[in-house]
């Protein structure tokens, strides 16, 4: 995901559409985060289709945010937020989870038994947890998971499999351990500039994955790192996760492909990766026992 301006600031829109052609994408959709319909989303269509026909890929446009039934929630939390603000350093955390605690809840309550979309779609993401965290109440840890020190093993290499505890209290409840910007993968050219560097992190990359995850690592194009996921149910559920931590992640049937590049670094951008790997694979683990048991996929 990466944010583009209609105007009066750069990245436009066809330069994103751009950079992701380059690097490799198939189809681009364009969310405007816009309220309504007006100039502004026809202007945001017209571009998007404009850069769609230069760089030569599918290019679709989603409806602006006003007939989503959660937009009311949004303004609400916004609205609370400003009545906690605790001066200059922002909302107290504290105060804006139990906001989010109150709201889900208040969400579950009233729009359980209607059947509306809003309901459908909090009764999914419930059904995602692990049981422990179905009960209200319970407190999750928001400690990022990315933060322990790397360990190593006799060789001096690094123990991927030996570095974290408590995978399910911290699995996408721990916070995305990659800060700040979307870790994406270099392009085409950055990756064949320096192949040797490039080779190593793929290495890395590779060794991290398999030792997290058990899955078969493949080669993909200069940039990515292929993930071969028993299906694509896995795959699809996989890429949704990571991006939620803040880490690239596209898919091409079962294989799931994720960033790479030369001059990414064990503690930084390579642990990031694996970080993301781990957590989202464990939790997709209990989701699939779950779903195999009989209960609703979320």
């Amino acid at each position: 995901m990466t944010a583009a301006f209609a105007e009066l600031t750069a990245p436009g829109i066809g330069d994103v559409v751009a950079r992701w052609a380059r690097l490799g994408a198939r189809a681009v959709v364009v969310v405007p985060a816009v309220v309504f319909a007006g100039r502004t989303c026809r202007a945001i269509a017209a571009q998007a289709e404009a850069a769609g026909r230069a760089a030569r890929v599918p290019v679709a446009v989603a409806r602006p945010l006003d007939p989503h039934p959660a937009l009311l929630w949004t303004l609400v939390r916004r609205h609370l937020e400003a009545l906690l603000d605790g001066g200059r350093d922002g909302p107290d955390p504290e105060a804006l989870a139990w906001v989010d605690r109150a709201l889900f809840w208040r969400l579950q309550g009233p729009h359980v038994h209607d059947g509306g979309p809003l309901a459908a779609l909090e009764a999914r993401m419930a059904a995602m947890l692990p049981p422990r965290y179905r009960e209200p109440g319970v407190r999750v840890s928001s400690a990022p998971m990315g933060a322990v020190d790397l360990a190593r093993d006799a060789e001096g290499r690094v123990a991927w499999d030996r570095m974290w505890q408590g995978f399910c209290e911290l699995a996408l409840a721990g916070g995305p351990p990659h800060r700040g910007t979307l870790l994406e993968p270099v392009t085409r050219e950055e990756a064949l500039a320096d192949p040797v560097r490039y080779a190593a992190a793929v290495r890395e990359l590779g060794r991290g994955i398999r030792m997290v995850t058990g899955l078969d690592v493949v080669e993909g194009p200069p940039g990515w790192i292929g993930v071969a996921c028993e299906s694509e149910a896995m795959a699809i559920w996989l890429m949704r996760a990571i991006l939620v931590e803040n880490v690239m992640a596209r898919r091409e049937g079962s294989t799931l492909y994720l960033p790479a590049g030369p001059g990414f670094t064990l503690g930084g951008e390579i642990k990031n990766v694996v970080t993301a790997v781990a957590k989202t694979h464990h939790y997709w683990t209990q989701h699939a026992a779950s779903a195999a048991a009989g209960a609703e996929p979320g």
